[in-house]
């Protein structure tokens, strides 16, 4: 459930001057324009919110929907019209927007579905966005901590991309579902969690170096794959002698 908000026009007439005279005048007790209009407002409210309901029409495709969804709300508020002894002649949807915070989300939604596989590149581009950000409020400590977080994880970044210096471990944590606790660190970069599975299948193959740095939870740091027993590669061969 979300809130819309909708803007639009209408045009009504006196089609029947007694009724309108007994049942604005008489039983409700208008005498003043703005008394009236107030009165047909919460009526048009009343009866275009059952209408978007009833509709069926998802939220976002609303805005192709205006002049479908005018014509089931007329068809709705004539006869409330009608009993006021009035026509309503014209009715107009301009604009149904949704609140702020969810047009928002269905931006960033179409923000990362343009992105695809980059997605990876846009998470760096927004810590690097919240640097100045954060530096805009220096008297925050939230801004602090924020700014002082983002720089050293762009720092981190910019070192081993120039470097090209193993990363360093995550922090331990409980192995993820289906046994996948291995993080594998190659040409500076970090792959994974796999499985024991996945990693012997990998070194039998020869996608997986022996040289390459792996990482699993109680691990005290990175190590090459030949340091882990448990997933079977072969050690890698000594130096030839000078």
């Amino acid at each position: 459930m979300i809130r819309l908000r909708a803007f639009g026009t209408y045009a009504t007439r006196i089609s029947d001057p007694k009724q309108f005279f007994a049942t604005i005048v008489g039983t409700h007790g208008l005498t003043s324009t703005a008394d009236i209009l107030g009165q047909l407002r919460s009526t048009i409210i009343s009866r275009f919110s059952d209408t978007v309901a009833e509709s069926k029409i998802a939220a976002l495709d609303l805005a192709s929907k205006y002049q479908e969804l005018g014509g089931l709300a007329v068809d709705r508020l004539k006869p409330e019209f009608g009993s006021y002894g009035l026509e309503l002649s014209r009715f107009y949807i301009e604009n149904v927007s949704l609140p702020e915070e969810v047009e928002a989300a269905i931006d960033q939604r179409s923000r990362l579905g343009v992105l695809g596989d980059r997605l990876p590149q846009y998470a760096q581009l927004q810590t690097a966005e919240a640097i100045p950000i954060a530096a805009g409020n220096p008297g925050g400590l939230a801004g602090a901590g924020a700014g002082l977080g983002a720089g050293v994880a762009i720092g981190s970044a910019m070192g081993q991309a120039f470097s090209g210096a193993t990363p360093p471990p995550p922090p331990a944590a409980a192995p993820a579902p289906g046994g996948a606790r291995w993080t594998v660190a190659m040409e500076g970069k970090t792959y994974g969690p796999f499985t024991d599975d996945a990693l012997r299948s990998m070194i039998a193959s020869g996608q997986l170096s022996p040289t390459a740095q792996l990482w699993r939870p109680g691990a005290s740091g990175w190590a090459p794959l030949t340091d882990f027993p448990e997933l079977g590669a072969a050690p890698s061969p000594p130096p030839p002698p000078k």
